[in-house]
């Protein structure tokens, strides 16, 4: 059969995953099923085939998984990932395909858009109000890929009142802080670096300042401007998500540095 590619988590990718998830996935043979037929996908395709940002379908179901090709800086060799997994080895060939190592389980899956997700976790009820206010949601439910600078509803809650003054008076301005939230691309974790800076939709080329954290295993988005990241890397079918712990501020912004 075949032939394949399939992405393989390595032994720490295992080592790393929720005990309840690693439980459950024992107990469910199908759903254990379609988390490892999320890793394959029909035919050999070697790294060098990938592009900046390819969509892939894979065995389960035909599900997507994004290919994401990042150059840090002009010297160092480009780092690849999907579904925002990092691939650490590539192109081992075998007689009937090829496997790319991967530092993350490819797990959850993207089922939904940016807007969907939003629109379907009460965590994201705020930003979701607002992307109806300025006009957004044709356009984040595209094929994009996107990435959307997410505040809780927590954090917009904190600020409730000016929030709704700027959306009640000033669509102009309500649109200028969204935009501000807004990337064009996928940017995970794994393909930025420290204090790198990222131009957003925002208007004359406004941009945003990333810290990304390392441990033994990942790289970890953990802020953005003086705001803090308190998930990283949600996975859609057209971009990803980083939920934000406050509002960014694009009265303060910093100018146009994009390293990529």
């Amino acid at each position: 059969m075949g032939p394949f590619t399939v992405f393989v988590p390595t032994d720490e990718a295992f080592g790393v995953l929720p005990a309840k998830l690693v439980s459950d996935l024992r107990a469910d043979p199908e759903k254990l099923k379609e988390v490892l037929l999320n890793h394959v996908v029909a035919g050999t395709t070697l790294s060098t085939a990938f592009t900046e940002s390819d969509a892939v379908v894979t065995a389960n179901g035909g599900k997507t998984l994004r290919i994401n090709r990042y150059q840090l800086a002009p010297s160092t060799p480009k780092i690849l990932t999907v579904n925002g997994a990092r691939i650490l080895k590539a192109d081992a060939t075998a007689t009937n395909g090829v496997i790319h190592f991967v530092n993350r389980v490819l797990y959850p899956y993207a089922e939904q858009t940016v807007v969907d997700i939003m629109f379907g976790c009460k965590i994201f009820e705020g930003v979701a109000n607002l992307l109806i206010e300025t006009n957004n949601i044709d356009k984040l439910s595209g094929p994009g890929p996107f990435t959307v600078l997410a505040p809780s509803t927590e954090s917009i809650n904190r600020i409730k009142s000016e929030i709704d003054e700027i959306v009640a008076n000033d669509k102009d301005k309500a649109a200028a802080i969204m935009k501000y939230h807004l990337l064009n691309g996928t940017y995970f974790s794994e393909g930025l670096f420290d204090r790198q800076y990222l131009t957003t939709e925002a208007d004359e080329g406004l941009s945003v300042s990333c810290a990304v954290t390392t441990d033994t295993f990942f790289k970890r988005l953990a802020g953005v401007n003086d705001v803090r990241v308190t998930k990283p890397d949600i996975v859609a079918t057209n971009g990803v998500i980083h939920l934000l712990d406050g509002v960014l501020d694009p009265g303060s912004p910093l100018i146009t540095c994009n390293l990529l």
